[in-house]
């Protein structure tokens, strides 16, 4: 419809993606519960805004 040929998406999720590894691997455990903590928050985040949508 558009012609895109790819999704400029993509390149801010495995951005994104890669500076939560960074941390995980740069803070440890502390990383890891903050990689988590965000996990579930945008989860969270994302069911309430499809269930308003709804």
């Amino acid at each position: 419809m558009l012609g895109e040929r790819t999704m400029l998406g993509d390149a801010g999720a495995y951005a994104l993606g890669g500076l939560f590894g960074a941390a995980v691997v740069g803070n440890g455990r502390a990383g890891l519960v903050a990689y988590a903590v965000a996990v579930v928050g945008a989860a969270v985040y994302g069911d309430r805004v499809s269930a308003r949508a709804s």
